[in-house]
């Protein structure tokens, strides 16, 4: 009899969520197991949860949601997966600490998929040395689109697309920028002689394998004299409010180099960044997740910003190659050696090359269409599939004798 997995769609921003869980469900019963997701906001979930007890499944799968692992979501004083008992995969796309108050790492029955190994290595060190760590790494939600021809290339348009919500800080520049650097968490560092604007620079400058934001600012805290023994609450805002300044500035560098080059960007807020040029730049606004995948199909260019992730694979350079887009992204040593896609350009926000990177390629007709077709070709090998990405949650649940 086929093996059941209960899937956990929760709402999320712009429905990507919910379009993840249907992929990997997806896999799944191709690969001969019965799919049950569980919709959390429906009034049948109750429901689900009933027939779950009486038809028990092989294990939980969640995704970037503290649903489940939280006091106000236990029943009869267990987490759902336990009340089920049944082991549970939590993966996340976000960093850990962004999520601290959703997890618990002693729990021997979970276990916990983030997208960078360096994620995995903070945890171990930070956290719960012991917990079940794994690296779960982003994978395309999208199929190949066919073999974009010659023509139906040219047809798109050469504005470089960019998707992503500006955040309130870059709608205001000066006045956010300011507010995030004197918050009660970064004073706190302040006070204590710890230069933030100066780890924030140092992290701007250096590219590549550089250790992370996490490990560097934990390791300044510890090896603090009066900040040792900071609380991990205080780690976390101070982490969080500083991962969004570094963010902010490395799009702002990025998109404001390419004033006077048409750009399209999808995302809401954009149109109130007082650094984008209004005649050249073509705003979109808010789209959902699938409705984004569309838009850029009208385009030849993306662009990508890292997330300060230097061990991982943003997904928007994999949905671009699918769809046969040239992707412009950060530098990266991990994606040059895991992603030999053929149809990256690559540029440095230190060597302020991003502007004669996109213009070497936007003067290059056939250039362009060759690299697209490429990394259509790339992608259609199946390394970065929800198949793939099935395979590894099973073989992952088995090394830790979870299944």
């Amino acid at each position: 009899m086929a093996k059941k997995i209960l899937f956990v769609d929760l709402f999320t921003h712009y429905g990507y969520g919910t379009t993840l869980v249907q992929k990997i469900a997806a896999s799944f019963e191709a690969a001969g197991y019965i799919p049950v997701i569980l919709d959390v906001d429906s009034p049948n979930a109750a429901q689900t949860l009933q027939q779950c007890v009486r038809n028990k499944k092989e294990f939980l799968f969640s995704f970037s949601t503290g649903w489940g692992i939280t006091e106000a979501s236990k029943i009869s004083g267990k987490y759902i997966h336990q009340w089920l008992e049944i082991p549970h995969y939590a993966s996340f796309a976000d960093h850990p600490l962004y999520k601290q108050e959703f997890i618990d790492f002693r729990l021997i029955d979970t276990l916990y998929g983030f997208t960078d190994e360096t994620q995995v290595e903070f945890c171990k060190a930070f956290f719960y040395k012991k917990g079940n760590y794994s690296v779960f790494p982003h994978f395309s939600l999208i199929e190949v689109d066919e073999p974009i021809s010659e023509d139906e290339f040219a047809k798109r348009g050469k504005r470089v697309f960019f998707s992503g919500g500006a955040t309130i800080m870059e709608r205001a520049w000066s006045a956010n920028i300011s507010a995030t650097l004197q918050s009660k968490a970064v004073c706190s560092l302040k006070k204590s002689g710890i230069d933030i604007e100066g780890l924030i620079d140092n992290l701007l400058c250096k590219e590549g394998d550089h250790p992370p934001l996490d490990i560097t600012l934990v390791d300044q805290l510890r090896s603090h004299p009066t900040l040792s023994g900071a609380s991990d609450q205080l780690i976390a805002n101070v982490f969080t409010d500083i991962d969004v300044v570094i963010r902010a500035i490395k799009r702002r560098r990025a998109l404001e180099a390419l004033n006077g080059i048409e750009l399209a960007i999808a995302g809401s807020g954009w149109d109130k960044c007082d650094y984008l040029d209004r005649q050249s730049t073509l705003f979109l606004g808010k789209q959902k997740y699938l409705e984004c995948e569309q838009s850029r199909k009208n385009y030849q260019i993306s662009l990508n910003t890292s997330h300060g992730q230097p061990k991982a694979l943003h997904d928007r350079i994999l949905h671009a190659s699918c769809q046969g887009q040239v992707v412009v992204t950060d530098d990266s040593e991990f994606v040059r050696e895991n992603f030999n896609s053929g149809n990256l350009v690559f540029y440095s926000i230190k060597e302020k090359n991003i502007r004669s990177r996109v213009e070497k390629i936007l003067n290059d007709d056939q250039l362009r269409f060759k690299m697209a077709r490429t990394g259509q070709d790339y992608m259609r090998k199946g390394l970065h599939s929800s198949d793939q990405a099935a395979k590894r949650v099973l073989q992952q649940l088995k090394e830790y004798e979870l299944i």
